[in-house]
């Protein structure tokens, strides 16, 4: 049988290993910023903070399941559905550029056409995010919590099981996942092809 103490143990693991994420993975965004690698800025923006947010979860339920702070739980439930789906928009952004790189496309670009890419990815990764953000707001007609609180964990946004949420949450970022893979194949028949 396990002691009780061990649960505090992993707790206290969760909580330093976010929060060391959510630091390193700043170490390098000055040095993308300035080659203007805007889905790299935005990949380590989005971890970085849901990385802090679930440390600061971490903290405050770390042996409680009561709900003390339900605007704290409306706010990093909502950012954490952001994150999620900022992976797979933000994804699809680096793969697109790694793709106009491999062929030869952003040397041929003129400059109001490299802002168009900028503002491209910027609708990517903090448009898609920030609608999916405002989905699940809208879902919550639907849903009988806003969510759910874990021990040692936090609070997570809650979601039924009906059609509504596979058609706003869920399918775009499956379709998103597939434009992503299929940029990052293009890329990697390019790479395979100069070689």
């Amino acid at each position: 049988m396990v002691a009780a103490s061990s649960n505090f143990d992993i707790d206290t693991l969760f909580f330093g290993l976010s929060l060391s994420a959510s630091v390193l993975v700043f170490i390098p965004f000055y040095w993308h910023f300035q080659t203007k690698n805007t889905g790299t800025c935005l990949f380590m923006a989005w971890m970085g903070l849901a990385c802090l947010v679930l440390s600061i979860n971490s903290i405050l339920w770390n042996n409680s399941t009561s709900n003390f702070a339900p605007l704290w739980c409306d706010i990093s439930a909502k950012f954490l559905v952001g994150a999620n789906s900022a992976i797979s928009s933000v994804s699809l952004c680096i793969n697109l550029r790694l793709w106009l790189v491999a062929s030869d496309r952003v040397r041929t670009l003129e400059v109001h056409a490299k802002r168009g890419v900028v503002v491209i990815e910027l609708l990517l990764g903090l448009g898609v995010p920030v609608t999916e953000m405002i989905f699940r707001k809208l879902h919550f007609f639907r849903s009988y919590r806003r969510f759910d609180i874990y021990e040692g964990f936090g609070c997570i946004a809650a979601s039924d099981n009906v059609l509504l949420m596979y058609l706003l949450l869920l399918a775009p970022q499956f379709l998103l996942g597939i434009a992503s893979t299929t940029f990052n194949g293009a890329h990697s028949r390019l790479r395979y092809i100069r070689r």
